[in-house]
């Protein structure tokens, strides 16, 4: 009883200093380390520390493993920073608010060191927000970010998720950005790790700021976001196939031909064709409307369109809403294509430089403007018509049959050409025909279209 007594009696006496000291300023635990105060004493009255403890208390840690420090510096700047559980994290940080704080430097007004966290893909987010007070409040004068993978600040480098990174991740920075490349710049810049000192991650993928700083151009200073799979490798994959498989057509005794779709893509028949391109190692062109593309959706399509490109096949532009261009002005027919272009670099990243237009009807005023290569064919299935799968095959297969250098014109929104597709591959293959893409047939990769021309190998009209 003694004992207990004895108990109350020390209680009694701790809990008003408790209270005393932790009324203004909560001590608060994160991940079994506390907030800290740096050079301060949380029992002191100071508002500007209070503001700052407040939003320690209500910042979201969940999964960081990271603490939280109040300090306030030499210069009177208060602080704010993330507790790191290294030193080569906290050194990282440290070099990350350098400059910002630098900025904070000619300003007169309070100033503060602010952060906050964020969740964006399997990183977490740590902005540092330098901020001043101004007459409205504080106001942030600049932000900084660094990304946070549950054991370290993460380098440009450590994003990749494979090693052979660096041919792949120049080729697009010199797609992406033509002329504005130093090629001598950029070949040292490959012999470096290509790291860039800041970078911005977002959900589709990294932006970088390309610039004198980073010896990539002269006098030019831009951002370019690189796409996500550049990161998670399977670019690779995309890249290989697509360099292995591109053969252009330089014998003139070699049996080739060119298998094109129109009208898709649909959800039900292009993955299957898909399938028996993959399955038999043969590509083919596909003409795509803009609004099949449109209602796949996005992802759907980004996938069905990037897995095509990838195993070699070639996406070129049918037009929107497949209207008979003869009817239409010049700026309702470059509506029709562009808007289709626009859903076709999303998916691939990529413009098309072929399109079709629909009923092969384009009137010669036009072709010279529109800046793609115009496509017919030499060979019209009549497949929408017979709508028959054994007709379409003895078309195809059977004497006459297609000749080498054919562009052959098929529809893959018929059951029935998606049912004889199997065995024309088989057929053609057997008698001794290689598939290759109409870009393959002309070998147009690089140059620009001849605005006089549609382009077909026989009795298509051409202008001169």
């Amino acid at each position: 009883m003694k004992r207990l007594c004895a108990l109350i009696l020390l209680l009694a006496t701790l809990i008003p200093l408790l209270c005393s000291c932790d009324l203004l300023v909560p001590v608060m635990t994160n991940q079994s380390q506390k907030l800290t105060y740096q050079g301060l004493d949380p029992s002191q009255s100071d508002p500007q520390l209070s503001d700052m403890v407040f939003r320690a208390s209500s910042n979201d840690y969940a999964g960081t493993g990271l603490g939280y420090a109040v300090s306030r510096d030499a210069n009177g700047v208060y602080r704010a920073d993330p507790i790191f559980p290294d030193n080569s994290a906290e050194a990282k940080w440290n070099n990350l608010v350098a400059s910002g704080m630098n900025s904070l430097s000619a300003s007169a007004n309070a100033k503060k060191l602010d952060f906050e966290f964020s969740k964006i893909r399997q990183y977490t987010e740590i902005k540092a927000l330098f901020m001043a007070l101004e007459d409205d409040g504080w106001q942030v004068k600049k932000t900084a970010s660094c990304y946070w993978d549950g054991t370290k600040i993460i380098s440009f480098t450590d994003l990749f998720q494979f090693d052979d990174y660096k041919q792949y991740l120049a080729d697009f920075i010199t797609e992406q950005t033509g002329d504005v490349l130093d090629a001598e710049k950029l070949e040292a810049f490959k012999l470096t790790d290509m790291s860039f000192d800041t970078f911005t991650v977002t959900e589709e993928g990294v932006t970088v700021t390309l610039s004198d700083a980073n010896v990539l151009v002269t006098g030019n200073a831009g951002d370019l976001t690189i796409p996500t799979d550049y990161f998670d490798g399977s670019i690779v994959q995309k890249y290989a196939k697509r360099w292995a498989e591109y053969k252009p057509v330089t014998d003139p005794n070699e049996k080739v031909i060119a298998i094109t779709f129109d009208d898709g893509p649909t959800s039900k028949f292009t993955p299957y064709i898909a399938d028996l391109l993959e399955k038999y190692q043969v590509k083919v062109t596909f003409f795509m409307v803009g609004h099949r593309l449109n209602s796949m959706g996005q992802a759907t399509r980004r996938e069905v369109l990037s897995r095509l490109v990838s195993d070699g096949s070639q996406i070129a532009n049918h037009s929107w809403n497949h209207p008979n261009f003869n009817t239409m002005s010049y700026s309702e027919i470059m509506k029709e294509l562009n808007d289709t272009n626009e859903l076709i670099r999303d998916a691939i990243g990529a413009d098309p430089i072929c399109m079709r237009p629909p009923y092969g009807n384009l009137d010669k005023s036009h072709v010279g403007k529109i800046g793609m290569f115009c496509i017919l064919w030499s060979v019209d299935t009549l497949d929408w018509k017979d709508r028959d799968t054994g007709i379409l095959k003895e078309k195809v297969l059977k004497n006459p049959g297609v000749r080498s250098g054919d562009i052959v014109l098929m529809h893959e929104i018929h059951e029935s050409t998606v049912n004889a597709f199997e065995d024309i591959i088989v057929g053609l293959l057997e008698q001794g025909f290689r598939f290759v893409t109409v870009e393959e047939l002309y070998d147009l990769r690089g140059k620009e279209p001849d605005a006089r021309k549609y382009f077909s190998l026989k009795s298509i009209t051409s202008y001169n």
